[in-house]
Parts: C-alpha cells; sequence; structure tokens
C-alpha cells in the first residue's frame, strides 16, 4: 500500500494555534484597555493642571494690582481692594469711596472657586450665601476640593507675599496647584 501524504493541519494542530491566538489577543485587547485607561488619566490630571493655573493667574493679576488684599480662613473668602487715584488736583490722592473690590470664595456644595468684582464691600458676604445654583454664575473654576490662601512676609524682598493653594478632584484623578504671588502695592 502507498502511503498517503498529509496536507493541512489535524484537529490537534488547529486547536492549539486557536488558543495560542487567543491568548495574545488576550493580551493585546488587556495592553490597549489599559492604555486607554492610562491615557484618560492623565488627560483629566493635564485638564486639572491646566484649570488650577488659569485660575491661580486669574487671582494673580487682581492681587498684584489690589492695594489691600485680606483672606478669611473661616469663610474662605480673598477680598482684594483695589484703591482709584484722583489725578485731578495737582497732588495724587486715593478716593477712598471709589474702592474697587475683587472676591474669590470657595463654595463647598457646588465645589467651585467664584468671582466677583464691583464697588461695594458687601459682595463678598452676598457671594458666600449663594447657593450651589446661583453660585455658578460667578464660578472661576469646577472641581474643588480645597482652597486656601496664607499671607507672610518674603525674606529677600521684604514685599509681601500670598501663598495659594487649590485642591481639584475628577473622578479618580486628584491635583493640587500652589502659586506664590507678590503684592507689588502692598
Amino acid at each position: 500500500m502507498k502511503e498517503m501524504k498529509r496536507h493541512g493541519f489535524s484537529l490537534v494542530e488547529l486547536l492549539i494555534a486557536v488558543a495560542i491566538s487567543a491568548i495574545v489577543m488576550a493580551s493585546v485587547i488587556a495592553l490597549m484597555g489599559y492604555t486607554s485607561r492610562s491615557m484618560n488619566s492623565t488627560q483629566k490630571k493635564v485638564s486639572l493642571q491646566e484649570q488650577a493655573k488659569d485660575a491661580a493667574n486669574h487671582i494673580s493679576v487682581y492681587v498684584q494690582e489690589g492695594n489691600k488684599v485680606t483672606w478669611d480662613d473661616t469663610k474662605k473668602l480673598l477680598t482684594i481692594e483695589k484703591y482709584t487715584v484722583d489725578n485731578s488736583s495737582k497732588k495724587a490722592a486715593v478716593d477712598p469711596s471709589k474702592t474697587i473690590y475683587s472676591f474669590y470664595y470657595y463654595n463647598a456644595a457646588a465645589q467651585i472657586i467664584c468671582f466677583d468684582t464691583g464697588a461695594d464691600a458687601a459682595k463678598g458676604d452676598a457671594l458666600i450665601g449663594l447657593n450651589a445654583v446661583e453660585a455658578k454664575r460667578h464660578m472661576l473654576v469646577d472641581h474643588v476640593t480645597q482652597f486656601d490662601c496664607k499671607q507672610d512676609q518674603a525674606v529677600e524682598n521684604g514685599k509681601q507675599m500670598l501663598h495659594v493653594s487649590i485642591g481639584l478632584k475628577n473622578d479618580d484623578v486628584e491635583y493640587v496647584g500652589k502659586k506664590e504671588i507678590t503684592m507689588r502695592n502692598q
């Protein structure tokens, strides 16, 4: 009898090839899932960093131009006073009736930092009294878990400094942004 030449794969060889292919495909899918989660987490962190930086820069502009900065830790209220100067007389004088106030307030219920500005010092307390829905109209940044400020004197130049710390959290990603601001007009 003549021996027949076999062409193709046996059932066992085919099952082994399918099993190996399944293991490779499962590994590739798991790697893609990990990469996707990692990329999503990184994008959230970058977004939080940008929000914290933008908020700190916004605060920095007003603090640097302000004449008086006060932080109320119990209310979580940063008040900045900017005095306008009356140049109509030969001697420039500060006109306290034309003081412009800027306020930053942490609304814990809405997890936002609110901002408002105007010529009324009572606006700061009014901002604190807003409910979460009303406060969103004054929102500077959201996803906030912490807002703290600390004032002190800089050692090297003797100028007043404001240390701002903004903590943000989005899902499982957290970020705390810090900025030191020199108060020029103090």
